[in-house]
């Protein structure tokens, strides 16, 4: 059994392994399983001393993916639903852009740099890590609010190209930069804030009646009838 499990490993080029009683396999090596039209995980890993790459192939599922991975864990570009089956440690960066997911649940618990779920079909952050320690990119889903977000992000949060109609989730605990651009129906919350604290500040100095107005605005450069009984709501945010 491990022979055939050695050739497969040379085959796709790993080679600093050691293989576990019960057949899983610690690598000493990034692992890149890239672009190969992939629909399953060919191994069970069990540790990564490096990354682990397997975006751009057909995946449905993570299974056979490491349980620890020191650096970065790519599984982007492919046809996944869930996250389920995602290593429980990552030592830098988490990238599931560009899938299919609906839900974060199965993300790993602290993320140690950036966490990356652009351009999938969520409706909810529920599942998100409960630490990111570098940024948390949500843009292109189909979020009407923020609940679920991480308690921290040490740097910012991208919530751009979302549905996104209140900041209900938000959390305080943001280092940098909150960008909210294109999601109209956030009115006033439509751009770049350098901090939290910037835009708490913002809204609570905006009078009903200049929100009014902006959403008189925005009403005519989007050319669309938006709900203007919303505006105390903003107004205590």
């Amino acid at each position: 059994k491990n022979a055939q499990i050695i050739k497969q490993l040379e085959y796709f080029k790993i080679i600093k392994y050691s293989i576990l009683p019960d057949g899983s396999i610690d690598v000493f090596q990034n692992v890149d399983l890239s672009n190969l039209e992939l629909t399953t995980i060919p191994f069970q890993f069990n540790n990564i001393i490096g990354s682990f790459n397997i975006s751009h192939n057909q995946l449905t599922s993570l299974k056979g993916s490491p349980f620890s991975v020191t650096e970065n864990f790519d599984c982007s570009h492919n046809l996944l639903i869930n996250l389920k089956y995602s290593p429980k440690d990552v030592g830098k960066k988490f990238d599931c852009s560009f899938n299919r997911l609906s839900t974060l649940e199965g993300s790993p618990s602290v993320i140690f740099e950036d966490f990356i779920c652009f351009n999938n079909q969520l409706i909810s952050l529920n599942g998100s890590p409960n630490l990111v320690n570098g940024s948390f990119h949500c843009e292109s889903n189909q979020l009407v609010n923020l609940v679920g977000l991480p308690l921290t992000i040490s740097q910012s949060l991208y919530a751009e190209n979302n549905l996104l109609k209140s900041l209900d989730g938000l959390s305080s605990s943001i280092g940098q930069n909150l960008s909210f651009i294109n999601n109209p129906d956030l009115l006033i919350f439509n751009k770049v804030f350098s901090s939290y604290k910037q835009l708490k500040k913002e809204s609570n100095n905006l009078s009903q009646i200049e929100i009014f107005n902006q959403h008189q605005q925005l009403k005519e450069e989007l050319s669309f009838p938006i709900n203007i009984s919303r505006k105390k709501k903003l107004n205590k945010i």
